[in-house]
Parts: structure tokens; C-alpha cells; sequence
């Protein structure tokens, strides 16, 4: 794999506690570059 591209949800309660632990996961163990991405307002 060349890059993983997630989607952030940009959540700030505790729902950001538990979708957020996926993102950090991720971005820990990648052995490749990680792009994540933010919905525009």
C-alpha cells in the first residue's frame, strides 16, 4: 500500500474519544504515509 487516506470527523465530545482511537490506531501502526481528511463547513 502506497498511502491511507482517512476521514476525520472533527468531533470534539466523547464520541471524538472513541472514533478518534481508530485514527490515532492507524496512524501509529502505518508503515506508509497517512493523509486525514476533515469535511469542509
Amino acid at each position: 500500500m502506497s498511502m491511507i487516506v482517512i476521514g476525520a470527523h472533527g468531533r470534539t465530545d466523547v464520541a471524538s474519544g472513541v472514533m478518534g482511537n481508530v485514527e490515532v490506531n492507524v496512524l501509529r501502526k502505518a508503515d506508509c504515509p497517512v493523509l486525514t481528511v476533515r469535511q469542509s463547513d
